[in-house]
């Protein structure tokens, strides 16, 4: 999707592109489809997967709005205009600076699936907490959200008037969600389908990784001693980012809780292109920093052994993976690697 071939025909409005336009679009599932696409896009579990079967709800669908766009965007109805580059904050006017604070952090927001969720979850799509567009909802100042609504909260109570959404303040947006978050990150993986080409769909990636490229493989794909093959081979593996926790579920969770913040980093690192790696991409995304979790790795010293690198490459490629890394405080709390049983890895 990001070939220049590509996104110069896809930018052209003309019929003589439309028909990849077309294809395209078929490709998203329609939000107000009654039909179970798993083959579709995004690739990424819904509001009802894990409770139902066979259910668009099973996997998540763009908004309705965005598939109008892409609609539009498929028949031709658009122009292919450059975007203004963004203003610096500064240089916005008083009203400006209001409206972009508003939207920078909108902006960031995942929104679906709501299994519960990230940021927010599901009460957002009824009407009821709404007071108007794009405005909540909300209680009288000093009036506190109304807890409790019973021994069995039921929907016609749950969405009703004068229930849990009918008025925000004070937690009522987030007391949907996982408690504590830890746990409800640790829970929602990717992969749950062992039968599927690819380790899709996932929930929300691009928060909450599931597989990466790891410092070791990264550090083997870089040497220009070893050839394509093998390095496309180091390439392509990638590890669980929650391998350190744990499989058994319930040790997972509880070692989320207590060392969450020890998880690796996934930051951002060019790559040198030459002839002989043209395969691989100019940038790439690397996971490093992975505090006490960072012990040597007896498969990756036998793949060492194995490939015979030179003494001057794996210091190279780490110093690379340096220059990206965030630094680690030295008042770090350390921990000694945990050791889980057979059926925990």
């Amino acid at each position: 999707m990001t070939e220049p071939e590509l996104v110069t025909q896809l930018s052209d409005p003309s019929e003589d592109a439309k028909a990849a336009r077309i294809r395209l679009f078929e490709w998203f599932r329609n939000p107000e489809s009654d039909t179970y696409e798993p083959a579709k896009i995004p690739p990424f579990y819904g509001d009802g997967f894990g409770e139902y079967n066979s259910l668009p709800q099973v996997d998540l669908a763009v908004t309705k709005t965005q598939y109008q766009w892409l609609k539009k965007w498929a028949e031709g109805n658009f122009t292919a205009e450059r975007v203004d580059v963004c203003k610096s904050f500064d240089k916005l006017s008083p009203p400006e600076q209001a409206e972009a604070l508003t939207i920078a952090p909108l902006e960031e927001c995942l929104g679906g699936p709501f299994h519960p969720g990230i940021e927010l979850t599901w009460p957002l799509r009824n009407k009821i907490m709404w007071k108007e567009k794009f405005r909540l909802k909300v209680l009288p100042e000093g009036e506190q959200p109304q807890d409790d609504f019973g021994y069995w909260l039921e929907p016609k109570i749950a969405v009703g008037d004068d229930g849990p959404l009918d008025g925000s303040g004070p937690g009522s947006l987030t007391r949907w969600l996982g408690v504590p978050w830890q746990t409800d990150e640790a829970s929602c993986l990717s992969g749950y389908d062992p039968s599927t080409y690819l380790p899709l769909p996932s929930f929300w990636a691009a928060r909450v990784p599931n597989q990466v490229l790891s410092k070791d493989s990264f550090e083997r794909l870089t040497d220009p001693n070893l050839n394509i093959a093998q390095r496309l081979k180091h390439f392509d593996y990638r590890q669980d980012w929650l391998r350190d926790l744990g499989s058994q579920y319930q040790s997972r969770i509880n070692n989320m809780v207590k060392k969450w913040y020890q998880l690796g980093i996934v930051a951002q690192d060019p790559v040198t292109v030459s002839d002989e790696n043209k395969y691989l991409p100019s940038t790439l995304w690397i996971e490093s920093e992975r505090a006490d979790f960072e012990q040597p790795d007896p498969s990756f010293e036998q793949v060492l052994r194995a490939e015979n690198p030179e003494e001057q490459v794996i210091p190279k490629a780490q110093e690379m993976v340096d220059s990206v890394a965030r630094t680690v405080p030295e008042e770090r709390p350390k921990q000694k690697r945990p050791l889980f049983k057979r059926d925990e890895r």
